[in-house]
């Protein structure tokens, strides 16, 4: 809908009735849209400079998450405990979901476009326009190391295989880089 967001119940009769709109529209385009894990919340990120969070049984807004500029991304940390936010000013919020509150603004040279959280929620990847993928330490926000593609980035992955955590990047230049990133069995690999 217009600047809304709508939540469709899959198994009601008609597919075509949402279940209901959540109770408070964006002021522009909505450009960016999440569940958490858990899909018990959603959020969404707009042109207006806000991400919104929202209770998805009751459809009640909990939280309003102002940014300086318009919100690209949005991704959850896997327990929940984090949501990270990108906005047009060149920066990456960590928030907080128990207090909404913001624990972390990195700042960045050029737009970020993707954010991921590795699966233990330590580290949080950040992918931006300046060819570097970018490393940090979730609760210091201290960056621990940067890599950097030849050509422009068009995604991020990671796994974990032997306890070995792998970060793995696509390039415009048809390849693809692959970076061991951390050991689960010692207690540094990452500079940080």
């Amino acid at each position: 809908t217009e600047q809304g967001v709508v939540v469709l119940d899959i198994h009601l009769p008609d597919l075509h009735l949402p279940n209901y709109l959540l109770n408070e529209r964006h002021m522009a385009s909505t450009r960016s849209l999440l569940f958490s894990p858990e899909g018990n919340y959603i959020a969404s990120g707009s042109d207006d400079g806000v991400v919104r969070i929202w209770d998805i049984p009751s459809g009640r807004k909990l939280a309003q998450l102002p940014h300086n500029g318009p919100v690209h991304t949005i991704t959850f940390s896997f327990d929940s405990t984090y949501v990270a936010t990108t906005a047009g000013d060149r920066t990456v919020h960590i928030w907080e979901i128990s207090t909404y509150q913001e624990v972390a603004k990195l700042v960045h040279e050029q737009m970020v476009w993707k954010v991921a959280f590795s699966m233990d929620s330590r580290y949080l990847f950040t992918l931006s326009d300046d060819r570097m993928i970018r490393v940090w330490k979730t609760i210091k926000s201290k960056q621990c190391i940067a890599f950097a593609c030849q050509g422009p980035i068009t995604g991020i992955a990671y796994s974990v295989y032997d306890e070995i955590l792998y970060l793995t990047a696509s390039c415009t230049d048809n390849t693809l880089w692959q970076w061991q990133i951390d050991r689960r069995d010692e207690q540094r690999n990452v500079p940080c």
